[in-house]
């Protein structure tokens, strides 16, 4: 966890700003929980957006 909330804040000093930190993927439950700087968990996120894709693309419904 030391080291992503390090990673991030190299990253928040090199933009010049705090963007929003979306927590996704298989260990995002455990992660949410030890990560100082994550905003949101979403473990689907991934899959939310593949679903807009294909209903999009092949059913031409806007879900979003």
């Amino acid at each position: 966890a030391a080291m992503i909330d390090g990673l991030l804040e190299k990253v928040f000093e090199e933009l010049g700003r705090r963007p929003y930190v979306i927590d996704t993927g298989g260990l995002a439950n455990m992660m949410h929980k030890i990560v100082k700087n994550i905003d949101l968990l979403d473990i689907d996120l991934t899959l939310k957006g593949l679903n807009m894709i294909y209903n999009d693309f092949f059913l031409n419904q806007k879900s979003y």
